[in-house]
Order: C-alpha cells, then sequence, then structure tokens
C-alpha cells in the first residue's frame, strides 16, 4: 500500500540497503501473512532486474559454496559482535529465562529484538494486565459500565479481528467483573502498579538490570521484636498477575537439570533484587506473590513466597552465568533446554532459525 509519489523514494531506500551487502544479499518474504492473508511481493521488488537474481523458493534456497563459507567465517564475528552490544540490553527476568531456555532464543529476541506478531494468548495477557493496571489507578471502584468501556477501549488497540476482539473483551470482562467485586477491595490503596525498577551491581558494573513491577503495595511496619525484626522499616509486598493455565507449587518451586529456579520463581527473586539495590526503594519485598487471575478455585489463585537470600544468589549466580557465557562466546554452544509441552513434533524454532543462518 504504497502511494504513487513515494515509489521513487522507497526505491532509492531499497537500494541504498542492497548495495551495503559484501557478498551476496538475500531477499526474502513471507507469502502468508500472521493472520494467514496470502500476500504478493512489492512493486518494487518485482520491477528489479531480473538478470541480477535468482528466484527460487525458500525450501529450496542455499548460497551455494561462497555462502557456506561465510556461515563458517562469520561465527567468530557473531561472538564478537555479541560481545560487543548484549550489554546495550537491560538485564531482566523475561531475558535470563529466554536465555537459559534457548541461547538463541535470546539472541533473537533480546539481542536483535526481532519483531514477531504476539500470539493470540499472550495478546490475551497483555490486554488483561492493561486493564487491570488502568483499575488499579482508578480512585474508585469502577462500576460494570466503566469496567465494560475500559475493556473495549483497551482489546481495539489489537491486531486480532472483530470477532475475535469481542471474545477477547467477554472473556476479560467474565473474569474482572468477579476480580474487582471480590478482590479490588482487599488491595491496599497504598500503592505502585506498573512500576520501572533498574538496579546496577558492582558485581556486574557494565550490566543495566530492570524489571518491572505489576503491583507493589506498602504494608504496615511491623512492631519491633527486640531481636532485631520489624522496627519501623518499610516493607512491601509485590504481585504479578499471571493469565493462562495454574502454575502448581512444585513446578514454581521445582530447580532444573542446572540447579536453575523456574521462570516464575526467578522473576519474583528479581523484584526482591531489585527493590533492595535500587537506591530510590531499598527496601525488602515482605512477601512476593503470583496472582493468577483466572483460577477457578479461590485457593488456587495466589502463590506466596517469601524470598530468601539463597533465591537470591541463584539469581545473581545466573546473571553471573549470563554475564561470562556472552562474554566468551560459548553461549553459542549452550545447549536448547525448549520444553514443547508434550507435543513430540514440536521443534525450537530459534534453533532452526540460527541453522539456517549460522550453524
Amino acid at each position: 500500500r504504497v502511494e504513487e509519489r513515494d515509489v521513487d523514494a522507497i526505491k532509492r531506500k531499497l537500494y541504498v540497503a542492497i548495495t551495503r551487502a559484501k557478498r551476496f544479499c538475500t531477499l526474502s518474504y513471507a507469502t502468508y501473512s500472521h493472520r494467514e492473508f496470502e500476500q504478493v511481493l512489492a512493486r518494487v521488488i518485482t520491477e528489479l532486474p531480473e538478470e541480477v537474481f535468482v528466484k527460487q523458493p525458500a525450501r529450496n534456497a542455499s548460497h551455494g559454496d561462497a555462502g557456506g563459507k561465510a556461515k563458517l567465517n562469520t561465527l567468530p564475528e557473531l561472538k564478537k559482535l555479541t560481545k560487543a552490544k548484549y550489554a546495550e540490553r537491560y538485564v531482566s527476568a523475561s531475558l535470563l529465562n529466554n536465555f537459559f531456555e534457548c541461547a538463541w532464543k535470546w539472541y533473537f529476541q533480546n539481542l536483535l529484538q526481532l519483531p514477531t506478531p504476539p500470539a493470540e494468548s499472550l495478546e490475551f495477557g497483555i490486554a488483561m494486565h492493561a486493564v487491570v493496571d488502568q483499575i488499579l489507578k482508578m480512585s474508585k471502584t469502577p462500576s460494570d459500565t466503566e469496567l465494560g468501556e475500559i475493556i473495549r477501549e483497551v482489546v481495539a488497540r489489537g491486531r486480532r479481528d472483530d470477532k475475535a476482539r469481542a471474545r477477547a473483551g467477554r472473556e476479560i470482562e467474565n473474569v474482572l467483573q468477579l476480580w474487582v467485586k471480590n478482590r479490588l477491595p482487599e488491595i491496599k490503596l497504598a500503592r505502585k502498579t506498573e512500576e520501572s525498577i533498574s538496579a546496577t551491581d558492582k558485581r556486574f558494573p557494565h550490566l543495566k538490570i530492570y524489571g518491572k513491577i505489576d503491583l507493589i503495595e506498602n504494608l504496615p511496619a511491623r512492631p519491633h521484636d527486640g531481636l532485631g525484626a520489624g522496627g519501623g522499616e518499610k516493607e512491601v509486598r509485590v504481585i504479578d498477575f499471571k493469565t493462562g493455565s495454574l502454575r502448581k507449587k512444585s513446578d514454581i518451586e521445582k530447580l532444573d537439570d542446572e540447579g536453575r529456579m523456574s521462570g516464575n520463581l526467578r522473576q519474583l527473586a528479581m523484584y526482591s533484587y531489585l527493590l533492595r539495590n535500587n537506591p530510590k526503594w531499598a527496601t525488602d519485598a515482605r512477601e512476593s506473590r503470583l496472582e493468577f487471575l483466572e483460577a477457578k478455585n479461590p485457593k488456587e489463585t495466589f502463590y506466596d513466597r517469601v524470598i530468601t537470600p539463597g533465591d537470591i544468589d541463584l539469581l545473581v549466580q545466573d546473571i553471573a552465568d549470563y554475564d561470562n557465557l556472552v562474554k566468551s562466546g560459548e553461549w553459542i554452544n549452550r545447549e536448547c533446554h525448549f520444553n514443547s509441552y508434550g507435543k513430540a513434533s514440536a521443534v525450537c524454532e530459534y534453533c532452526e532459525l540460527a541453522k539456517a543462518l549460522w550453524v
């Protein structure tokens, strides 16, 4: 969808991009969009002179000997590039989760920040979080009508078609009507939502460590017990809202084969770490909570935990391992821990992409 008057400007930009190639240039496109609509090749591509291109389906694509040599020669360059650039990215719990699941997932998602269309479940979760955040920022409890208006406004921002948006809106409304009635009155008025917190650590002075906490509740100070506990220190409860399927306590707390925390527990540990090391907060999370918004059984709604020094030690070890593996270039050789969730035929799409490009 390009205006006629803009075609020449776009051609110039395309030609500039093509001439940056040193050995060969590959132009690729998807025949179908992520919404499964058929796509045609852009006119500015189809009008390029045919004699300078070899056209073939992607499954048959090969750059021949030159391409093979280029792959081998550029792997050391890739290690150098990641070492030079990785400190520009914030170290978050989600980054560490991606890295220890699959280093190539980290490379494409976190380092390159390759854009990908969100899955429907992810888009639903983003919308649910946005609605909850707006509710918590209100000075009063919203009526059913106000809640419906907030949901429609948030869902309208999504990429899905009208039917999918309407379905998502109904599902969110069914969940949050009960949440507003039963749960919202329990939440402290002294609170912060979607709070971005960063910290530095003298052990990793070159890294920027970051997280965004869904909800922070200020808790009343505990009285001094004469044994060093309490005494009026500022303490908080951190809450991370979860959509989708529930997680059992045993799954959340189970260490993997490398002795690393689950992604959910790593997230809670990161929040405690940031609150303690951020100069503005400099406080402890007295309580850390996962709140499963779609839980049917009230007894399954919360996972509560006090983050221990041992949990923080595991998190710091994760940061140190991530730092060392990227600096040394050994991240490329790290085993993939992709979980297909019972689908025997499922493969890690990031490893497959890496094989096509590098390996």
